[in-house]
């Protein structure tokens, strides 16, 4: 009788690539507002991100 160690290996590497399978696109949800910023000491009007500027 052959040595089923080939298949042993076989359905262990397909159970790993089915465990880490991910979803491959990921979702954001961006708050997008216009705000006063202070780049370079003088007020200005910008876009912000969440209450950030970029």
């Amino acid at each position: 009788m052959q040595n089923p160690n080939g298949l042993y290996l076989c359905v262990l590497l397909c159970l790993v690539a089915i465990v880490n399978a991910e979803d491959p696109y990921r979702y954001f949800t961006w708050n997008i507002t216009y705000g006063d910023i202070y780049p370079m000491g003088i007020r200005q009007q910008g876009i912000l991100i969440n209450g950030q500027f970029p």
